[in-house]
């Protein structure tokens, strides 16, 4: 993967959200991404998010799943997940990505994307979600 992010966007800023879907991204220049996940408060001890990162199937209104990035078991934490053609989770160095989770895809970043988040309960959490977007 490229030393520096050509693009950073915050995809959902930091606030307490049920189930959502951002909106599409339209990708006409990046190879592969990384994407954030910081989730700073749950309304319950049994409140976590879950996010996906998707792929949307052209011509349809339907999506696919490139990565899900899974819920910890606490109540605040911080992961990232990779997409990028040859990411493997041995070039991950940062503490984000606790093992042994699979938040490395070895494939590109779709032609249009979109986050899908679920909250696991049905109380109330706070998070945000944040990708590093980059070229070739």
């Amino acid at each position: 993967m490229p030393a520096t992010p050509v693009t950073s966007l915050t995809i959902l800023p930091s606030a307490s959200r049920a189930d959502t879907n951002s909106v599409d991204y339209v990708n006409k220049k990046y190879i592969g991404a990384e994407f954030i996940v910081q989730q700073t408060a749950q309304g319950s001890t049994t409140a976590f998010v879950s996010v996906k990162v998707q792929g949307k199937i052209p011509g349809t209104t339907s999506y696919y799943t490139v990565g899900t990035i899974t819920p910890a078991t606490s109540a605040t934490f911080s992961k990232r997940m990779k997409i990028y053609p040859g990411a493997s989770t041995a070039l991950d160095s940062t503490g984000l990505q606790p093992a042994p989770a699979p938040y490395a895809v070895n494939d590109y970043l779709p032609a249009i994307w979109r986050i899908s988040s679920t909250n696991v309960s049905t109380s109330a959490v706070t998070y945000s979600v944040s990708v590093n977007l980059y070229g070739a």
